[in-house]
């Protein structure tokens, strides 16, 4: 049995699902009055440092999972 992300598939993509989850609160309670629904450029321009930091995150995962899974 392999130790690490790939023993636990399931759980580590809840735990990775919560962390993005706890995050979205803040940027919402953030966003300008008015501001239409959907994804809008300004949205991206606004939220921008959370997004960069959650795809370094999910490669830096990624890299994780393949290590172990190809060894």
């Amino acid at each position: 049995v392999k130790a690490g992300v790939t023993h636990d598939m399931n759980a580590a993509a809840r735990d990775w699902a919560n962390q993005s989850h706890q995050l979205a609160p803040a940027l919402y309670a953030n966003l300008p009055a008015g501001f239409p629904a959907g994804w809008e450029d300004s949205y991206a321009r606004y939220a921008r440092l959370v997004i960069a930091c959650q795809i370094e995150r999910g490669g830096v995962r990624l890299a994780q999972v393949l290590r172990e899974a190809l060894p």
